[in-house]
């Protein structure tokens, strides 16, 4: 006890007292406050660009390019693709009324890749119980080709164009041919 009354004793006398001691936490206090209220802007203005950003994504995601192109804010470096139109004639047997443009567009690539290697496709057919099929007739061929619009219209085209080349020079005359399915082909 009297250790700590000495201890107390020489603080008094080197100049330290109790409102002095009140007065170095109460600082001590305010610079931890000040330090924190520091962090929580940085930590704030961090989230408030962090959601600046997300709504830019959103917008950008969710169809407003063209509002960025309109004002310049971001360049997407996508060129206007050129629609290719059907030349062939489009039978619809599946009795719906409107063509998608997902449809409209697989057969456009797939005549534009049929003509890329020498074949005009005369006719698509959408078939009445099969919505991811196509069957195509091509002009100087005996047969029409089943094809499915789940795979890549040049992969489709050139597993054609090797059918075709088969079946002639082995002289078979199918009643089509079946090209669905990637790597194989069957014919009847």
């Amino acid at each position: 006890m009297l250790g700590r009354k000495k201890h107390k004793q020489a603080e008094f006398e080197a100049g330290r007292t109790m409102a002095a001691e009140r007065e170095r936490m109460e600082t001590e206090s305010e610079r931890e406050q000040a330090r924190k209220k520091v962090h929580r802007r940085h930590k704030t203005s961090l989230l408030m660009a962090l959601l600046v950003v997300t709504i830019l994504g959103l917008l950008a995601y969710l169809g407003g390019k063209e509002l960025f192109r309109e004002y310049d804010i971001l360049d997407f470096g996508e060129q206007e693709k050129a629609v290719y139109e059907v030349k062939a004639k489009i039978v619809d047997e599946s009795g719906q009324t409107k063509l998608s443009s997902r449809m409209r567009e697989y057969i456009g690539n797939l005549e534009e890749d049929l003509r890329d290697l020498g074949y005009t496709a005369v006719q698509f057919t959408l078939p009445m119980d099969a919505s991811r099929e196509l069957y195509v007739d091509l002009e100087e061929v005996g047969y029409y080709f089943k094809v499915s619009v789940d795979r890549g219209a040049g992969v489709t085209a050139e597993d054609m164009q090797r059918m075709v080349e088969y079946l002639q020079g082995n002289e078979i005359n199918p009643e089509y041919v079946d090209v669905r399915i990637g790597g194989k082909a069957y014919y009847k």
